[in-house]
């Protein structure tokens, strides 16, 4: 039983990666509470506390691939070459972790922009309802003809401020989540 516990932490912890030269095709794996192993090769969809873990390690690893990169890149020449460099060196690759880093990031400030907007949505309507409601306060002033036809204009605002509150709960409640189940995010980035 301790040998299989031993396996499976051995396992969880792993980060599999092709031999040196190759592309990433980096494998992750781990067990989850009920002892179920899962294999995936987007960094995105491991659960926490692994994600931390995983992300720590591939840093961990570009650094090291960058110094093993600069060491064998500094011996310099006897000779300089009487050549001209290259106008613009080719743009590298953003890493994996970059990448990761990047549409966490992008889900992140997605979902703070909706939910601000439905609190702005919702401060809006709030205020438009109590304008509303003291415009109406008095019934013979109602009557009047500027006081309806402020009325009306508080109920045009009205109607924009319930659409705007509907559109951001559809897009947080519906939209985002059914978006993250196609891109494989997890669930979390949508907290």
């Amino acid at each position: 039983m301790i040998g299989c516990r031993v396996t499976a932490l051995a396992v969880a912890c792993s980060l599999w990666a092709a031999p040196a030269g190759a592309d990433e095709a980096l494998i992750f794996r781990w067990v989850d509470k009920a002892g179920n192993l899962h294999v995936t090769d987007r960094l995105g969809d491991v659960p926490e506390p692994y994600y931390g873990a995983y992300l720590a390690e591939l840093k961990r690893r570009e650094a090291l691939r960058a110094q093993q990169g600069a060491a064998v890149a500094a011996p310099a020449p006897a000779v300089v070459p009487e050549v001209e460099p290259p106008a613009d060196p080719p743009a590298a690759q953003p890493s994996l972790v970059d990448q990761e880093i990047a549409r966490r990031e992008h889900w992140r400030q997605t979902v703070a922009f909706w939910r601000d907007e439905l609190r702005a949505a919702t401060e809006a309507l709030v205020a438009v309802e109590a304008e509303r409601a003291q415009a109406a306060l008095n019934p013979l002033l109602a009557q009047t003809p500027q006081v309806q036809a402020t009325v009306a204009a508080l109920d045009a605002r009205r109607a924009e401020a319930l659409e705007r509150v509907g559109r951001a709960r559809q897009v947080l409640l519906e939209e985002l989540p059914q978006r993250a189940r196609r891109e494989n995010v997890p669930p979390k980035w949508l907290e």
